[in-house]
């Protein structure tokens, strides 16, 4: 069962897609609830609440049967920061901005200085619907308003004027909160195996539960770094049989000995292995990608980044199946 953080992502990530379908439309509840009813083990209302209390959703009750709900422009920003891709991942709404202003500012400032849609299309290159999502978005941020007719005309507004500044003097970025997650990330330079080591046992010797490590390259090395690991959590290791030898064999079964923490050795034929780096993964709950075997880590100038929570929640369902398709070592 996903813990009560992973159920309301998954909430934010079901209302933002019926978002981009309609921005300016809401969603029943019953739908939410219907739509994610398989993760939900006491209901979906008390998500609500909690999302509704962080202001990353707005609710409208107009009648104790109907009640509907929509993503909030901090819903949207939350979601970008956990590393899913929003409207935020590309610079529209700084070129909507940028040409607002321009205008803006050839006609003088005048209270009326309304575009169309028409000519923002033109000018940005953009398609109808993107560019509906980023006006939304900048009028709920109060940096543009739109025209009579709702949404077939825009202007910026004084507020607007001043954050485009901002970004265009300073790079200041819209939301300011938008860059404000920091992903740890670790320079490895070659030759540097104490750092490597040290970052590597700092992370694995705080697990409760597991420790999973996916490594298409995992060598016999790697259970020395696994010693760092306490005796009674899980550990599972798969690797490809690129570097699956004897050596290898020897080193996982000493490793295994003993532990109280069930241990477990899978591997893939290389040509199906499904992963695109590296990764050390902690209680299913965080995680780094490696650019680097780990065994050799250090042999060579590499990094280490901390994996965002959505990018997290792919991995391990690729690790999941994998895992289940993988060749056991005796």
């Amino acid at each position: 069962m996903l813990d009560d953080q992973k159920i309301q992502r998954e909430i934010l990530k079901f209302l933002y897609q019926q978002w981009v379908e309609n921005p300016r439309g809401q969603t029943n509840t019953g739908e939410v609830g219907k739509e994610l009813e398989d993760i939900f083990e006491n209901g979906y209302k008390y998500h609500l609440t909690r999302l509704n209390d962080n202001g990353y959703i707005n609710t409208e009750s107009l009648s104790a049967r109907h009640q509907y709900v929509n993503i909030s422009i901090t819903g949207i920003e939350k979601l970008t920061q956990d590393g899913y891709e929003t409207i935020l991942v590309d610079d529209h709404r700084y070129a909507i901005l940028r040409v607002l202003y321009e205008i803006d500012r050839q006609k003088g400032g005048a209270a009326h200085n309304h575009v169309g849609m028409d000519i923002l299309q033109e000018e940005i290159e953009i398609d109808d619907e993107t560019l509906k999502q980023n006006i939304w978005y900048l009028e709920e941020k109060r940096l543009v308003e739109t025209g009579p007719g709702r949404m077939l005309s825009v202007q910026i507004t004084a507020r607007g004027r001043n954050r485009y500044e901002e970004h265009r003097n300073d790079n200041t970025q819209i939301p300011r909160t938008h860059t404000g997650a920091r992903w740890t990330q670790h320079t490895i330079a070659q030759g540097d195996f104490e750092k490597a080591n040290s970052v590597f046992r700092d992370f694995v010797e705080l697990a409760r539960d597991e420790v999973i490590i996916i490594d298409s390259y995992a060598k016999a090395g790697l259970y020395e770094m696994l010693e760092a690991v306490p005796g009674t959590v899980d550990v599972r290791v798969i690797g490809s049989d690129r570097q699956l030898n004897d050596e290898h064999r020897e080193a996982y079964r000493t490793f295994a000995r003993g532990r109280p923490g069930e241990t477990e050795l899978r591997f893939l034929e290389y040509n199906e292995w499904p992963f695109h780096g590296r990764y050390m993964i902690r209680d299913r709950e965080d995680g780094y990608v490696w650019d680097h075997t780990f065994a050799d880590s250090g042999s060579g100038h590499h990094t280490i980044s901390e994996v965002r929570p959505v990018n997290l929640e792919n991995t391990m369902a690729d690790f999941d199946q994998a895992w289940g398709r993988g060749e056991v070592v005796e």
